[in-house]
């Protein structure tokens, strides 16, 4: 009988410590993100990305939002060896508020450092860096 009992307790607690760990794993795991950079006038003669510096891993979405009035895009400068921007080293012109330029991280980003500005307004200080971080999900 008391054998019975502990193979019982056993099974039940070798059970639930099991569906613990597994649930405990799946909360610590990083999920992808949308990371956002507002494209904004300043003043007639001054532009930012906001934030200029962002940080990414792969699997996330980079998301660039047209807040200010005048045309704003993206183009990645001087991208780490081994990444493969060609399509999207120049993004299309963001004209309406609202209106996003959605990148997903992928394997065309190498981990690394992408320069990036906006091309009419890099002179008025519209510039950024991405960083590329190792993937850290499992």
């Amino acid at each position: 009988m008391r054998k019975r009992l502990l193979m019982t307790l056993v099974a039940t607690f070798g059970v639930a410590g099991a569906a613990w760990t597994g649930e405990a794993s799946a909360q610590s795991v990083e999920k992808p993100r949308v990371v956002e950079v507002k494209m904004v006038d300043k003043s007639p003669t001054s532009f930012a990305f906001e934030p200029a510096n962002v940080t990414v891993r792969p699997g996330d979405v980079l998301r660039f939002r047209q807040i200010g009035a005048m045309p704003h895009n993206v183009e990645f400068r001087e991208p780490p060896e081994g990444a493969e921007l060609d399509s999207i080293r120049v993004g299309p012109f963001l004209v309406t508020k609202g209106q996003v330029y959605e990148l997903t991280i992928d394997e065309r980003f190498v981990v690394g450092q992408y320069p990036f500005v906006c091309t009419p307004h890099e002179q008025m200080g519209m510039t950024g860096l991405l960083e590329v971080k190792p993937e850290t999900r499992k």
